[in-house]
């Protein structure tokens, strides 16, 4: 077929060339069947096994109508020889428009559907899903990976297929995609989120995640560093996860998921290992960095329920366990118990966090406002420039006492805590976490997504009131 010069046909073509590109495939436009030949008829589209290969793979003609040459598009290459010409392992037939000759299109489609060949009608939503698929089926019967993330990054630019993401990837999970060992499925629907921020992937996450974690058997190998590319083990992963889904409402079997995080707290040396006998050994500054904004995720998570308290509590003791006194080694733990004690309406570990700030001082209110994203040098310098005497004691005008937990809400009234919660809706929240515990190889996400929950949750502490105990 000659030049296109209808501009979605062109834009069509486009988008197969780099959807091919992207499968893996050697691409070729407007390629002669037998090159040197002058007389020779062309194709529209051609993707082969790779360049050194004598006959493509899969063959795309683009029509702009159906007319006779739509027909003798399709004879060039079926009524050769095989000796001559190898057959195709498929033969898309595309066509933009069925105003003239809608019946050609179907005469073609019921001649020679035996021989690996479709037609697509692109005005028509349903054939431009089953050319997808069709493409995504024939690749992965050749192979185990494709670029993912670069797929959909062509698919969303270029906007010229009528169909929506949340639909590829659906598709992809019922073709078993997902499934497969390099396909790193779940990180790249993470990433769609956090670096794309494609907000219409949210739902299919989570509702993805839920079925991905109740099946046992299918079980994501967590520590491929390629996939994720961080310091947190599997055991810490999968925590964020659950995390996830109770923020966001899709699971609510809270007792299943909370005996499940109580069975991994109990096996020593991980990076959840809070039970008494089971911290990981060596791992104070891991457990005190980064485990109360996990323990805080846990009891946002639980806040609903009596579990909530369970997980400040925990922080409490591993700042006991941890630590002695009071110094810049624990101050990050002690903030953040403030902040999952108020969460989960613990009173018993509010205190005990106030009580040990307050005997030694205090500590500055822009602690408390804006609140550290790990175990910050910056607590270091602070004790070491001479704000505290010889027995840590605060001897800074700036240090306030912490107030008891029924004056918290008017103590911090001056501040504008709740704006950051209101701008996080659930898309920008589920990105946040994400940035938050999951892909920490980027500095600035990390800080910025941080930051972030760390006003989420401050502003939580401000939603309801404590239940007397």
């Amino acid at each position: 077929m000659g030049t296109h010069r209808n501009k979605y046909g062109v834009k069509t073509l486009k988008l197969l060339m780099d959807f091919g590109r992207v499968l893996g495939y050697y691409v070729k436009p407007e390629e002669s069947m037998f090159s040197g030949n002058p007389t020779s008829p062309d194709l529209d589209l051609t993707w082969r096994f790779n360049k050194h290969a004598k006959y493509p793979l899969f063959i795309f003609e683009v029509e702009s109508i159906s007319t006779k040459s739509a027909s003798d598009n399709v004879l060039k290459v079926f009524s050769r020889k095989t000796s001559i010409f190898e057959k195709p392992l498929f033969f898309f037939h595309i066509f933009l428009d069925d105003s003239i000759g809608a019946s050609r299109i179907e005469y073609l489609k019921e001649n020679y559907d035996k021989l690996n060949y479709d037609t697509y009608l692109l005005s028509n939503p349903n054939d431009v899903f089953r050319l997808i698929r069709d493409i995504l089926d024939q690749t992965m019967r050749l192979t185990t990976y494709f670029d993912l993330f670069s797929t959909i990054e062509i698919f969303e630019s270029q906007n010229v297929f009528s169909i929506a993401l949340v639909d590829i990837l659906g598709l992809l999970v019922d073709r078993g995609y997902d499934r497969l060992p390099e396909s790193n499925f779940l990180p790249i629907l993470e990433r769609l989120i956090t670096e794309k921020r494609y907000n219409d992937v949210h739902d299919f996450y989570t509702a993805y995640l839920r079925n991905y974690l109740s099946q046992t058997q299918f079980v994501f190998d967590y520590d491929h560093v390629g996939s994720y590319n961080n310091y947190y083990s599997g055991d810490f992963l999968r925590v964020v996860h659950y995390g996830i889904l109770l923020i966001s409402n899709e699971e609510k079997n809270l007792q299943n998921i909370f005996e499940y995080i109580s069975k991994l707290e109990s096996c020593f040396g991980t990076q959840i290992s809070w039970k008494p006998g089971s911290l990981l050994p060596g791992g104070e500054a891991f457990h005190l960095s980064h485990s109360p904004i996990l323990l805080t995720l846990l009891c946002l998570g639980f806040s609903s329920s009596p579990y909530a308290i369970h997980f400040s509590e925990i922080l409490m003791y591993i700042i006991k366990d941890k630590t002695e006194g009071f110094s810049h080694f624990n101050i990050h733990g002690l903030i953040w118990l403030l902040i999952s004690s108020r969460i989960s309406k613990d009173r018993k570990s509010y205190e005990f966090a106030r009580l040990l700030i307050n005997e030694n001082g205090g500590i500055p209110i822009s602690w408390i406002t804006e609140v550290t994203i790990d175990l910050d040098e910056s607590y270091e310098r602070f004790f070491d420039d001479a704000r505290y005497d010889e027995n840590d004691v605060c001897i800074d005008t700036d240090c306030v006492d912490i107030v008891s937990y029924d004056e918290w809400d008017i103590w911090l009234s001056p501040y504008d805590l709740s704006l950051p919660a209101y701008e996080l809706k659930s898309q920008g929240l589920l990105r946040t976490i994400l940035q938050s515990f999951v892909f920490t190889n980027s500095a600035n996400d990390y800080v910025q997504g941080r930051r972030a929950f760390a006003s989420y949750c401050l502003s939580k502490t401000l939603q309801d009131k404590a239940i007397e105990e």
